[in-house]
């Protein structure tokens, strides 16, 4: 045993852990049924649009393209999946796919709606950079006018390229914060758990780049609180403040925690902290804050409704009680595992326990954060201030109509760096803040978060593609022909997949339980004393 581990172990595990997670988003990317992720297809309509110049038009007046409306019919999309738990129609395994070579091509001539069309997409109620972002890409591969189920596959890897970022910013956070680079790795681990994190971000969604920008917020944000306000470091968390709030609107949570990491900065004095903060809004708004203001000038609200709204109900019954059950319940499935649109759940049991797990390490890392309370709090709040936003304004649409809505665990995925960090810190608390502890956990943990998402994955490819009587061979198969990857080139990631996830294992276990431990002099620092700050 030893007290740390070298910096070569600590780069090639995290290395290992990201590229693990690469492969996970894109095995995603290629299970999931076309079409069968939350709102993809307006997702990639408003894509397409983009990319071939139809503009971003105002909340409520945009339509679907001829060529996205045809890829919902080629795609069965109005079929029911075997794992759906909403009640019966005509069953998508009876389909038979559409031929490669009989696939509608999108492109200029098709790419708009045609006249009399009558399907709204209600994604330009959010601001335009992630379509703008995954448009560009397509027309730099040169895949602006190609078959549609080939776009939608690399409109869906971009968004696993953004996502593939958040893994090590998790880790650097969680080792600079808790000076513990065995946490930080077990950190990095945690949304492995998370089989939902990787089924969203793999999909058309700008969630995926709100993720992003989310993570990158809070780890700048996390270097000015802990002293480091200059220039630079302003900047940088005021662009990416800035590119979230154009992104989505719940980045504006970012906007007093960013403000308050500031402000609060330890050892830097008031004028420096005023002036950095200043400078961070001003970014933050010549980048993305300006959206806001013109959708207040033009359209008279903060976020205009993209689509027909229900209409208030004066004679519905709402009662607290019902309303904070629907939302644990909404919150913890889609949070854990709710797949497809929101009908092919996980086991419960698994969700449950993986919720109060979660509780427990977060409330223990904010309340055993010595000598970090104030760097830990902010992290807190950040999800706090999207949860309690969610709840207040839902329960108003509750109240008005009688009707749940908006209840998305996956809205919490923008502070997912603050989150895992925080379960990060209840793990350091009760193995007593030993890294040797930490070095021995990592393998177990990394173990747990390999089945997990592998146990996801597998839920996911029988509710998308076995009916009941079916072999895995026949449900593999119905995938290969509904997907624009050939059967080899499914089953090669599949074994690279395991190959790296094998890999890592064997790296994690040989650094926890080898006679010698990991080889090299430049150890990483493992203090047991209170933390200091992110090195700059």
């Amino acid at each position: 045993m030893f007290d740390s581990i070298s910096r070569r172990t600590y780069v090639v595990s995290l290395t290992l852990i990201t590229l693990l997670s690469a492969l996970l988003l894109v095995g995603w990317a290629l299970l999931t049924q076309a079409l069968r992720a939350p709102d993809e297809p307006q997702h990639a309509n408003s894509v397409v649009r983009v990319m071939h110049g139809g503009g971003w038009p105002a909340p409520g007046e945009a339509l679907f393209g001829a060529g996205p409306e045809t890829t919902l019919s080629e795609g069965a999309f109005s079929t029911w999946l075997p794992g759906s738990t909403r009640p019966p129609g005509p069953a998508f395994t009876d389909v038979v796919p559409t031929p490669d070579e009989a696939r509608t091509v999108i492109d200029e001539d098709n790419a708009l709606p045609a006249p009399g069309e009558t399907r709204y997409d209600q994604m330009t109620q959010h601001p335009p950079l992630y379509y703008a972002v995954v448009a560009g890409v397509l027309r730099l591969v040169g895949l602006d006018e190609a078959r549609w189920d080939v776009q939608l596959l690399v409109m869906r890897l971009v968004g696993a390229a953004m996502t593939v970022p958040t893994v090590p910013l998790i880790a650097e956070a969680t080792r600079r914060l808790l000076r513990s680079p065995a946490t930080g790795l077990g950190a990095a681990c945690l949304p492995l758990f998370i089989p939902q994190f990787w089924h969203i971000n793999g999909a058309v969604t700008n969630d995926a780049l709100l993720t992003l920008t989310g993570s990158l917020t809070l780890f700048w944000t996390l270097k000015a609180l802990q002293g480091d306000v200059r220039p630079r470091t302003a900047v940088l968390a005021g662009l990416f403040l800035g590119a979230g709030l154009l992104t989505k609107g719940f980045m504006m949570a970012g906007i007093p925690v960013v403000l308050a990491g500031f402000l609060l900065a330890r050892r830097a004095p008031w004028r420096r902290r005023l002036l950095a903060a200043a400078l961070a809004m001003a970014v933050a708004f010549a980048v993305g804050g300006w959206w806001w203001l013109r959708n207040l000038l033009v359209h008279g609200t903060l976020q205009p409704a993209g689509q027909t709204v229900a209409a208030p109900n004066p004679s519905a019954v709402t009662t607290l009680s019902a309303y904070v059950e629907r939302a644990l319940n909404a919150f913890s499935r889609s949070f854990w595992g709710l797949f497809s649109w929101g009908e092919m759940p996980i086991a419960l049991p698994y969700v449950v326990g993986a919720s109060v797990v979660l509780l427990v390490l977060v409330v223990l890392g904010l309340a055993a954060s010595r000598g970090i309370f104030r760097e830990m709090l902010l992290l807190a709040s950040f999800a706090g201030i999207i949860v309690g936003s969610i709840v207040l304004r839902q329960w108003r649409f509750y109240v008005e109509t009688g009707a749940f809505s908006g209840l998305q665990g996956r809205y919490f995925y923008l502070a997912i760096l603050g989150i895992t960090v925080l379960a990060a810190g209840g793990l350091w608390f009760l193995l007593r803040r030993s890294e040797r502890r930490a070095v021995v956990l990592l393998p177990v943990l990394a173990a747990g978060g390999v089945v997990a998402s592998l146990w996801g994955m597998s839920v996911a490819f029988e509710g998308y593609y076995q009916a009941a009587g079916e072999s895995a061979g026949q449900a593999f198969a119905r995938w290969a022909a509904w997907s624009p990857a050939s059967p080899e080139q499914l089953a090669v990631l599949g074994g690279v997949t395991a190959a790296v996830a094998c890999v890592l294992l064997a790296q994690l276990a040989w650094t926890a339980w080898s006679p010698d431990g990991p080889a090299g002099r430049d150890r990483f620092p493992a203090r047991h004393g209170r933390a200091t700050t992110i090195e700059r």
